[in-house]
Order: structure tokens, then C-alpha cells, then sequence
């Protein structure tokens, strides 16, 4: 690998980690600071979130090299990490299994963990056909963003914060794969257009 090739990875590779780092944070930072006032346990998750996208960065490369297909690889991306981080870190880490706590909103988790590795993929792809999407995207998660935190510190007492927040991020955070269909459906479409120019070219050289 050259020089410019490796500082080109370098820098793919860290944009990944900080984005999905960073779109996890708001959830992490509502449940352990304004929720529980726990500043320790969020500068905690500000430690292991980049560290499980390490994991994730490394080991989807066997599924991008497995699946030549972008619309499938992204999918099979798409839902092995949802699911990765509900399982695993979740139900065995933290505790939030079906068995075990039966309160948990699973849909909510595998929300957020998708987030977390949905938006790292989306951010680092630099093809122009995203930009509509990467807008919207921002345009709904930084104001989701104010005002949960604004709302979370207005609410005076904890059952308050409990209720509100909780709901606010499993709402939220699920939303959040209307952006992730997009991104695939994008995905899809070049896929169709690829193959129509490969069945074209084939016909003009037979």
C-alpha cells in the first residue's frame, strides 16, 4: 500500500469510527447523564462505542469481500450489526434480554445499534447520489438531538426523564431506518442500472 492509499484508508477508517461514535453518543448521553446523572457510565460508552466500531469495521470486510453485490453486502451489513449489538452487547452485556428483562424495548436496542453502523457506512461513502440523503439525515437527527436534550433537562424529576427520554430514543432511533431503506433502495437502483449497461455493452459486442 502506498503512502497516499494508506492515508487515504486512515482517514476512511477514523471517519467511520467517529461518525457512528458520535450518533450513539445523544442516546448514551440522555440515558446516563440527564436520565441517571451518571457522567462516569457516559464517558464510559464514549470509550467502548468507538471500540465495538472498531470490531464492526473490521469484521464487515468479510462480508464486502463475501458478496460482490453492494445492495445485498449493505444489507446483510445492515442487519448482522443490528442484531450483533442487540445480542451481544445487550443481552449479554448489559443484561437487556428478552429472559432477563422483560421490560426492554427490543426493537428500540436493535435501533440503535443499527444507527450506530448504519450511519458510520452511509457517511464514509462518498458517492454523489448520497448527499440528498446525508442532508436529511442531519436535518433530522441534530434537531432530534436539541431538543431531547433540552426537554430531558426541563423535566424535573427522574420517573419524568425515565418515561420521556427512554421513549424519545427508541422513537427516534427507529425512525431512523427510513434512512437506511433509502440508502439501500439507492443502492438497489445502481445495482439495476449497472446490470442493464452490462447486458447493453454484451448486446453491442455480440
Amino acid at each position: 500500500m502506498s503512502r497516499q492509499a494508506a492515508r487515504k484508508w486512515l482517514w476512511k477508517f477514523v471517519k467511520f469510527i467517529v461518525i457512528g461514535a458520535l450518533f450513539a453518543a445523544v442516546g448514551e448521553y440522555w440515558f446516563s447523564y440527564i436520565i441517571r446523572r451518571d457522567i462516569n457510565n457516559w464517558y464510559f460508552t464514549l470509550g467502548f462505542n468507538p471500540s465495538w466500531l472498531v470490531v464492526v469495521y473490521f469484521t464487515s470486510r468479510i462480508i464486502f469481500r463475501a458478496i460482490k453485490n453492494r445492495f445485498t453486502a449493505n444489507t446483510v451489513y445492515y442487519l448482522t450489526y443490528g442484531f450483533a449489538g442487540l445480542i451481544i452487547i445487550e443481552w449479554f452485556l448489559v443484561g437487556n434480554s428478552p429472559w432477563r428483562n422483560p421490560q426492554a424495548n427490543q426493537l428500540g436496542m436493535f435501533s440503535y445499534h443499527a444507527t450506530t453502523a448504519m450511519t458510520s457506512l452511509i457517511f464514509v461513502d462518498p458517492s454523489p447520489a448520497l448527499a440528498k440523503l446525508k442532508k436529511a439525515i442531519l436535518a433530522y437527527f441534530i434537531p432530534y438531538t436539541l431538543a431531547g436534550t433540552v426537554v430531558g433537562f426541563l423535566l424535573p424529576t427522574y420517573r419524568l426523564r425515565l418515561v420521556v427520554l427512554v421513549w424519545a430514543v427508541i422513537i427516534g432511533y427507529t425512525l431512523m431506518h427510513a434512512f437506511y431503506i433509502w440508502y439501500l433502495s439507492i443502492l438497489h437502483q445502481n445495482t439495476l442500472r449497472a446490470d442493464v449497461q452490462t447486458v447493453g455493452t454484451a448486446d453491442t459486442r455480440s
